[in-house]
Order: structure tokens, then C-alpha cells, then sequence
């Protein structure tokens, strides 16, 4: 007798919160051989055009899609988290805050308890960085020696 797995799907009757939003194809020209298609919301186009550069960047296609809700800051959070450390200054000059964001997109904002503060991956821990530099300058003279 063989094992019979029981696969069922739980559905709901509870309708899902979705929203609207304009989704683009955008096209990232590269050089005269390479020409990237990405899809994006359109609240990430001023992001792309500050990395790439406003005239290497066209819209190809934009249309209206339906998806999950979510909020201004789980946007951004994924926004930071997309474009990695490498962007994260394109990112926050476009959109400082998830307050910004929402603001710019129509998406609904949760409380701001970082007003004022800046991005914890903005500041610098000048203890940590003196003693780095301590360190560095025992082991130059230890070497010298």
C-alpha cells in the first residue's frame, strides 16, 4: 500500500487587502550594447534615474496591477534592502524616510518612531573607529620594529 500525502489548501472567505499600482517597464541603457528591461512601481523610477541617470532611463510599458497591501515602510525597508549598501545614499536622498515615501507613492504610513534620527547604517561609531585607528598605528610601529 503506498503513502498517500493529504495536500489540502485552507481558502478563506476573508477577501485580502489590496492596492493599485502603477507598475513600469523601464529600460536601462547600459551602452550601445546593452540595453536592461526591468519592472518596477513607479515610486522606485526617481531611484533608478539618480543611479543611472535620468536620459539613460525610458519607460517602456506602465500599467495598473493589483497587489497585497502593504505599507510606506515595509516599502522602504525593501527598498533599502534592494538597492544595498552600494545605493543606500540614492535611496535616502530620494526618500529620507518611510514618511517621504508615502507621501510621494499614496502609501499608508505607520507611526515614525525614528523621526529626526538618522539611518542606523548612517552613523558612525566614532569610538569604534578611533580605536580601528589605534590599532592600526600599534601595529605599523610593532611591524617597524
Amino acid at each position: 500500500m503506498a503513502n498517500e500525502t493529504n495536500t489540502s489548501t485552507t481558502v478563506t472567505d476573508e477577501p485580502q487587502d489590496t492596492i493599485t499600482l502603477n507598475q513600469l517597464t523601464v529600460i536601462i541603457d547600459r551602452g550601445a550594447d546593452l540595453k536592461l528591461p526591468t519592472m518596477i512601481y513607479e515610486y522606485e523610477l526617481p531611484i533608478i534615474e539618480r543611479i543611472y541617470g535620468e536620459e539613460l532611463v525610458s519607460i517602456a510599458d506602465e500599467e495598473e496591477v493589483e497587489v497585497p497591501a502593504f505599507t510606506a515602510n515595509e516599502a522602504y525597508e525593501v527598498l533599502r534592502t534592494k538597492y544595498g549598501p552600494k545605493h543606500l545614499e540614492d535611496v535616502l536622498a530620494v526618500y529620507p524616510r518611510p514618511a517621504t515615501l508615502g507621501k510621494q507613492s499614496g502609501l499608508e504610513v505607520e507611526a515614525d518612531t525614528t523621526k529626526g534620527k538618522r539611518p542606523q547604517a548612517l552613523v558612525t561609531d566614532h569610538k569604534k573607529e578611533a580605536a580601528k585607528k589605534t590599532a592600526a598605528t600599534a601595529a605599523k610601529k610593532t611591524a617597524a620594529k
